[in-house]
């Protein structure tokens, strides 16, 4: 389910069940462990744990200079296969020299670029979700205009921006976003 407020799905006492605060989680067994108890949580609510890595390109980095082990990659790897989280791994430029490099590593991962939006495909990543039941816009004025302006189409910022609007007018009870 998307959108649902984490502080609703993570109450006090999952934490006192998984027993968070006295858990020593130091080898990868013990974290998997925890991870089972985590999955079967939230399989309760028919919800699943999604872990986002943005920069994951700065740990090709650091596994180079030997600042962490290539055990971290393979640990990652078994972790992802045992389906106990789904995972995005978000990187730069530099990602195609990675998986290159740890080819069996992240095998388990499918490539997908994602580049700028053009400024029509923009304005409908903005306008879309939130159109009112008669399909006019939300968005007055220059609003969106704006919005692309100031995100230059990068999809992930245009998305931080439009979910901060939506919990602004959402909070002030009010139905457009103008300028």
């Amino acid at each position: 389910r998307i959108g649902m407020d984490y502080k609703k799905i993570f109450n006090k006492k999952i934490f006192d069940r998984l027993e968070i605060n006295k858990r020593d989680i130091k080898t990868l067994s013990d974290f998997s462990e925890f991870l089972e108890l985590f999955k079967e949580h939230l399989s309760e609510k028919e919800l699943e744990l999604l872990i986002l890595i943005d920069e994951f390109t700065y740990l090709y980095g650091a596994i180079k200079d030997g600042r962490y082990p290539i055990d971290f990659l393979r640990n990652w790897k078994a972790l992802s296969q045992n389906n106990l989280f789904k995972s995005a791994l978000i990187g730069q430029n530099s990602m195609p020299m990675f998986i290159n490099e740890y080819p069996n590593e992240l095998a388990v991962y499918k490539k997908e670029k994602i580049s700028y939006l053009d400024k029509e495909s923009a304005y409908k990543l903005i306008e879309n979700p939130i159109l009112l039941p008669n399909n006019e816009s939300r968005y007055k004025d220059n609003s969106k205009e704006l919005i692309f302006e100031y995100t230059n189409g990068s999809p992930f910022y245009i998305q931080k921006i439009c979910n901060t609007l939506v919990d602004y007018i959402n909070e002030k009870r009010s139905t457009y976003i103008t300028t």
